[in-house]
């Protein structure tokens, strides 16, 4: 991660800048922030301990997603 961060900070351009750009506007980069911090949030939406789930496990986190 720490390559990551590194490469980022040398880019010859500003990446913030690059994301609203492709994302169509600061609004839309902002929504999407939002959204995607709401996810995160979501225990539903986890992913850090999907190999210790078993395939039950893993099929009703699945329905949860979909139908709630």
């Amino acid at each position: 991660m720490a390559d990551l961060k590194k490469e980022r900070a040398q880019a010859a351009f500003d990446p913030r800048a690059m994301t609203v750009y492709l994302d169509g506007g600061e609004e839309v980069t902002a929504l999407r922030e939002k959204i995607m911090l709401e996810f995160e949030r979501d225990p539903t939406f986890r992913l850090d301990d999907i190999y210790d789930l078993t395939r039950p496990e893993i099929r009703e986190r699945y329905m949860t997603r979909v139908h709630d």
